[in-house]
């Protein structure tokens, strides 16, 4: 399902170049330069929080760009864990990782993991996904990372879009080659959930046929 020309051209061409603009960023953008830095040691990390897992229980991931997705997931993850779910959280932004630290965050400190996403090289993601063996990964907001949502649909693993936003005039679904990009994402997930009829249609125009969003 999954466009090759789009794995190729990403995989290739795009993340080489993101990751080399956000290298030069990070001379100048304190915040950027320091979730390069926190993600030392995050492998460490991992191994030593899943090594704490019920595996009678399944595992739901969420993925938050920053702090305001955090909070908009906070709802959800507290109902999984009600309902006997265990939950990780990964995250993009040092921000949701210094909210994460704040001393009053009661609803969050019965997360099975709370850590930075690692970067979406491919063999980051088999490595990731073979480690939490996630029964659902659930994407807040708009931070899909494409190698990610790419591997979890081809490992069969369900994937949900919620509280999903995309802005009037966005690259997403403004240009054919944005629609066609995301196009190659969103048929991966199961469930595409906006926070508004506006922001479906933006998403059902770049997948006319898409049976749930």
């Amino acid at each position: 399902m999954t466009s090759r020309f789009w794995f190729l051209t990403y995989n290739l061409i795009l993340l080489p170049l993101l990751s080399g603009i956000v290298k030069i960023l990070a001379s100048y953008n304190s915040k950027i330069n320091e979730s390069i830095e926190k993600r030392k040691g995050l492998w460490e990390r991992l191994e030593e929080a899943v090594s704490k897992r019920d595996w009678q229980k399944p595992l739901i991931w969420f993925h938050v760009a920053s702090a305001g997705e955090l909070l908009q997931a906070q709802p959800l993850i507290v109902r999984c864990i009600a309902e006997g779910a265990e939950c990780a959280v990964t995250y993009s932004s040092v921000n949701a990782y210094h909210w994460l630290q704040r001393p009053d965050q009661t609803e969050t400190q019965n997360l099975l993991v709370t850590e930075f996403l690692p970067v979406d090289k491919i063999y980051n993601v088999r490595r990731l996904l073979g480690l939490l063996q996630p029964s659902r990964l659930v994407w807040v907001s708009y931070d899909l990372w494409p190698n990610l949502v790419w591997e979890t649909y081809r490992q069969g693993i369900p994937q949900s879009l919620v509280s999903g936003i995309i802005h009037a005039g966005s690259l997403r679904t403004s240009f054919f080659a944005g629609r066609s990009f995301y196009h190659s994402l969103y048929e991966c997930l199961e469930q595409i959930l906006t926070v508004s009829e506006a922001d479906s249609q933006r998403v059902l125009s770049a997948i006319p046929d898409h049976p749930q969003v």
